[in-house]
């Protein structure tokens, strides 16, 4: 074991240059923790990352739809600190109160609604509704405020954002920075990647038990208080005072939803009137996610009135199945259960219902009028509808794509589009080997643009080698593909 002497800031430490791992003492004898506290400020830095992926869009409407701007923002705010290493003094102690001021702001901005961006239609409707199951909440309260506010500007929201959320991680890159400038190259890579992978796994197992932001922003401030509390008390009281604070608007924001490990859902009644009829009994319940409308529970059984406004919707879900005998079919995209008792209503022997949110499942369980998934000819999966079909050896006389997040321009559950995830001509290859011969694949679509929809129908004929039937429901806005 070698040692030797290294200049540092004019004074000297040792380096043990055993193996390549550079352990320091400083002058005193003391441990250098450099590497620990790199470890940390890692784990830290990539934990509120994620954070900030899942609250950021679930929080502000106009952030789900451009689902890489968080993911930048965090980029430039880490690269911009780190770069700036040891110029700025101190920085953690910037770090609590930015927080504090991106959740202010979330709050305002997801109570305001936005415009689209010139010369484009995006996004429709209005700003977050509050809250689970119709319940008044404080968040309700706060909405009433902002009434009558303007709409923001797309152009000038989503600059914002970026500039607040860039700021949120500079203070994180620069205290990242100054720790790999004490250290060699490879160990500092180390105890970073180390950190990074931890703060990953620790936000998975947290989205995994469904737990919401609040848990999120109070772990986010434990793990950076190791870091803080060595200052004097009142900087420590600062710290604890605006994270305390910043839990606050997290609750307000988070209180009143169920939180699924992929997205931030809300349910009200649906009535009548609430689909252009009469009457305000209740016939089901509309079902968000991250703000934005995402599916409907409805009674749709033969007790409905047929001259109110649901008919046009039994009709979307069942026309898969009109003219043939559905057999045994595969919905992938069930949600809380329409498609599904849509083919039992129209004799379908048995249904593999897929989908990959847990939460949705549930309330369909738990919400649905109809009951379908207590029907013991349906089986319920919850998994990723591309996984579900490569790993299974089962073959159905009709597979139903189920408007898989259709409803939007992009994705709402994940930072990908899911028109070149699971519409793809590879998924619809795989598809057709879980088809029996003679069987039939469908897909429904809501509000499809129309370079979308004529994508997805070249693909189907690509992989089927047909023309695909195109049916379209205008009152409900569905385009249905069948081959």
């Amino acid at each position: 074991m070698n040692q030797r002497e290294v200049p540092r800031g004019g004074t000297l430490t040792m380096e043990n240059d055993e193996e390549g791992r550079g352990m320091r003492t400083r002058p005193g004898g003391g441990r250098d923790l450099s590497g620990p506290q790199l470890f940390l400020l890692s784990t830290t830095a990539l934990f509120w990352e994620l954070v900030m992926i899942r609250y950021v869009p679930g929080s502000i409407r106009v952030a789900g739809y451009f689902t890489n701007l968080v993911l930048l923002s965090t980029f430039l705010g880490l690269g911009t600190g780190t770069i700036l290493g040891g110029r700025i003094r101190d920085p953690l102690r910037l770090f609590a109160p930015l927080v504090l001021l991106v959740s202010v702001c979330a709050l305002v901005f997801g109570i305001l609604d936005a415009t689209n961006p010139a010369g484009q239609h995006i996004w429709q409707g209005g700003p977050v509704q509050a809250a689970l199951v119709g319940e008044a909440t404080f968040l309700t309260t706060v909405q009433g405020w902002f009434t009558d506010a303007p709409a923001l500007p797309a152009e000038v929201l989503i600059p914002l954002l970026m500039l607040l959320l860039s700021g949120l991680f500079v203070p994180l890159g620069a205290a990242i920075g100054e720790r790999f400038s004490r250290m060699q190259p490879l160990r500092a890579y180390a105890w970073d990647i180390g950190g990074s992978v931890a703060g990953i796994l620790l936000f998975t197992v947290l989205s995994a038990a469904g737990s919401t932001p609040v848990i999120w922003f109070s772990l986010g401030f434990a793990l950076i208080a190791p870091l803080v509390i060595r200052r004097a008390w009142p900087a420590r009281g600062l710290f604890l005072v605006f994270a305390i604070l910043s839990i606050a608007a997290s609750w307000v924001l988070s209180s009143a939803y169920e939180w699924s490990p992929y997205q931030k859902i809300s349910v009200s009644p649906v009535t009548p009137k609430a689909l252009g009829g009469v009457g305000d009994e209740v016939v089901g319940w509309e079902l968000k996610v991250n703000n934005d409308f995402h599916q409907m529970m409805l009674d749709l059984s033969d007790g409905m009135d047929p001259t109110g406004p649901l008919p046009p919707w039994r009709d979307v879900y069942t026309a898969p199945f009109v003219g043939r005998d559905p057999g045994d079919v595969l919905i992938l995209g069930a949600g809380s259960g329409n498609d599904a008792m849509g083919a039992l209503r129209s004799g379908a022997r048995s249904v593999v219902a897929v989908d990959i949110d847990p939460v949705i499942v549930k309330l369909g369980r738990e919400l649905h009028p109809e009951r379908p998934y207590d029907d013991p000819r349906i089986e319920v999966v919850v998994d990723d509808a591309r996984a579900y079909f490569k790993r299974t050896d089962k073959t159905f006389d009709t597979v139903v794509f189920g408007r898989l997040d259709s409803h939007t321009l992009l994705a709402s559950m994940s930072s990908v589009r899911i028109d070149t995830f699971v519409y793809t001509l590879q998924s619809f290859f795989e598809v057709r080997r879980l088809v029996r011969p003679g069987g039939r694949i469908v897909m429904s679509f809501s509000r499809a643009q129309k370079w979308l929809a004529e994508r997805i129908y070249h693909l189907l004929r690509l992989a089927s080698g047909t023309d695909p039937e195109i049916q379209h429901y205008r009152y409900t806005h569905c385009i249905i593909f069948s081959v």
